[in-house]
């Protein structure tokens, strides 16, 4: 009975062995089928670290059939002693019999092909036991595209911050849910242009708030609002106000974000360092004025013979424009050589008329008699018992000299600190020069006509220099401005154009890119094509060009060519798309002449194209893009640089 016994149970535990081998053999070769349809690498390792198992993939990837592999070492398979030490200390851990399974660690290392090519690879290990033996099974996958794909996302990151620091254009995400703004993504463009110090922190909506300059908060929470609500996009200028109470302008772009069910949760956004474009702007707003105000007391000089009416004039232009609290003019009597109030502005009480000053006595009489200006920053143990109740601070002392002979003083009062720039003091003695003119007009009208020829040659050397400002925005325009100026002279010339008519054509030509000063510089420098949006805006500055020179009276006739040289003999131009002799004459002359110096001249993107060809090009455009009748005249003349 025993016997039968055990018999039965050799019996079950023979099958039972042979069902449990059936099971391995099945696994064994479902493993096989699945690592050899694989697209990763399998490479499997005995115990004694060679080679037992490689797939089809193992061979694509490395190069070696698996007869040259199997039962081989490692060491070849990696590109250093390091690389392939790393691996084995991984393969010293893998699963043994009645240890815990470890879990599969991904590993990155330097693999090397058959052909000596180094390549990164990802690899896993874990554990098999076949027929028995455990074995470390490494799946393998070749990531140089992945890794030549994340190098060149570095790259284009640290390109993208250079160029944001090179434009002055920080980037900013505003978390709402969180009340958190992050600033710059990696870049540490939008701390430098706030002043922020932690390039990595984040800062609050209130933060940023008090940031802005007090007269802009209400009009930025209220831009902020507008976008917030979908009424506009954020797009605004405006001013922030630094630690160090320094003011910078700032343009704000931004996005609404939403989160997948509409709700919005942030923005996000670019904000750009435009203070050295306002400033330019606010310098020839500057200028302008100042030119405008030339201009009119040259008008009040040349009109009238009072010359108390053309000192009231002036005074008022200068108490305006420069900023001051009173000013007044004091003229000197040859023969007594005392100088002895005329005009005054700002002044409180009436006491300063009766000022009366010796030549080289008190302040006036120095700067008369040195013919120097006289500048003085503390006023207060020096005034005079006219002036005591006034509580001035500062002084300057301008004398007002005209043909080398002394005809009196200009003197400026502040009741604070006066500290004059350089632009300051050149507008202040212009404004001095035109009042010691106009004292010198009153006796010797005949200088009028010499005054004149000199404010119109002071008027033409400030345009040009206009022109040349804003080629030194664009270094590769150089030199275009008086090129076409010249050439447009000749050919207006050549086409009857009065001489009267052509002082409106130099100034026009010299003036005729004066709107790109309003445009930005990413637009106007920028090296590629320009996007449809930004062509868009860089052809405003032919309206902007208009808008500035509109309101200056002995400009707006000079307004033809910056204004309309873009236009187009059949309709096809900008701004307005006028054709034919719609277009100003003088605009039709100068757009054959900018475009002829514009292929002439060589640029960046392309060589200059030859006299020759540029001619044959100008020609074909005849009718079309210009004026016959321009083009012919055009044709005959010859050019030169």
């Amino acid at each position: 009975m025993n016997g039968e016994m055990h018999a039965t149970q050799g019996w079950e535990e023979s099958m039972e062995r042979r069902k449990s081998e059936k099971s391995l053999r099945a696994s064994e070769e479902k493993f096989k089928g699945l690592a050899a349809s694989a697209q990763d690498a399998i490479i499997m390792i005995d115990e004694k670290e060679n080679i037992s198992y490689w797939n089809e993939a193992a061979e694509r990837v490395f190069g070696y059939a698996s007869h040259e592999v199997m039962g081989t070492g490692l060491r070849a398979l990696f590109a250093s002693s390091e690389q392939a030490e790393a691996y084995r200390e991984e393969l010293r851990h893998f699963h043994k019999p009645g240890e815990t399974p470890l879990p599969r660690k991904l590993l990155t290392v330097r693999a090397v092909k058959k052909d000596g090519t180094e390549f990164p690879v990802e690899l896993t290990i874990s554990a098999l036991q076949l027929k028995g033996e455990w074995h470390a099974v490494s799946i393998l996958r070749d990531v140089t595209e992945r890794k030549q794909a994340e190098d060149q996302l570095r790259r284009s990151e640290r390109n993208l911050i250079r160029a944001q620091e090179i434009a002055h254009i920080g980037s900013w995400r505003w978390d709402i849910v969180n009340n958190r703004i992050t600033w710059s993504h990696g870049s540490p463009e939008a701390y430098r242009i706030f002043g922020f110090v932690d390039h990595q922190g984040s800062v609050t909506f209130e933060t940023f708030l008090r940031s802005v300059h007090a007269e802009d908060r209400d009009r930025v929470k209220k831009t902020i609002d507008a976008a917030l609500s979908g009424e506009k996009p954020y797009d605004i200028d405006h001013r922030i106000v630094l630690h160090d109470r320094s003011v910078r302008f700032v343009h704000e772009q931004a996005a609404v974000i939403r989160d997948d069910s509409g709700t919005i949760v942030g923005m996000e956004g670019t904000v750009h360092d435009i203070t050295g474009r306002k400033e330019s702007e606010e310098m020839l707003h500057r200028q302008l004025a100042n030119m405008t105000a030339l201009s009119e007391i040259a008008i009040s000089i040349s009109s009238s013979l009072d010359i108390r009416v053309t000192l009231n004039v002036l005074l008022e232009k200068l108490t305006t424009l420069l900023k001051v609290d009173a000013a007044d003019v004091l003229l000197l009597d040859k023969d007594s050589l005392y100088l002895n109030y005329a005009a005054g502005r700002g002044f409180s009480a009436s006491a300063v008329q009766s000022t009366h000053v010796h030549l080289g006595k008190g302040h006036a009489g120095q700067a008369a008699y040195e013919r120097q200006a006289l500048i003085i920053t503390d006023l207060s143990g020096s005034l005079t018992n006219a002036l005591k109740g006034e509580e001035f601070e500062s002084y300057i002392a301008m004398p007002l000299i005209a043909q080398g002979k002394v005809q009196g003083v200009l003197e400026i009062f502040q009741r604070k600190s006066l500290n004059p720039t350089k632009e300051w003091m050149t507008f202040l003695e212009l404004l001095a020069g035109q009042a010691a003119i106009a004292i010198n007009n009153a006796a010797m009208y005949d200088s009028l006509q010499h005054f004149a020829t000199e404010l119109t040659l002071s008027y033409d050397a400030t345009l040009e220099g206009w022109g040349r400002t804003l080629e030194f925005r664009d270094e590769d325009t150089k030199g275009h401005t008086e090129r076409v100026t010249e050439m447009t002279l000749r050919l207006s010339r050549m086409l009857g154009m009065a001489d009267s008519e052509l002082v409106q054509v130099r100034r026009g030509a010299l003036l005729h890119d004066i709107g790109k000063i309003s445009i930005p510089d990413t637009i106007l420098l920028k090296k590629g094509p320009l996007t449809p949006e930004e062509l868009q805006i860089m052809k405003l500055h032919t309206i902007y060009a208009r808008d500035l020179l509109a309101g200056i009276p002995f400009l707006r006739p000079a307004i033809d060519i910056p204004y309309c040289h873009h236009e187009r003999w059949d309709g096809q131009g900008y701004p307005r798309g006028i054709k034919g002799e719609d277009i100003p004459f003088k605009a039709r002359v100068f757009s054959v002449i900018d475009v002829a110096d514009a292929l002439i001249s060589e640029r960046p993107y392309r060589e200059a194209w030859p006299v020759e060809k540029t001619y044959q090009h100008i020609a074909a455009l005849r009718g079309v893009h210009f004026d016959p009748l321009v083009v012919d005249a055009f044709l005959d003349m010859t050019w030169s640089q």
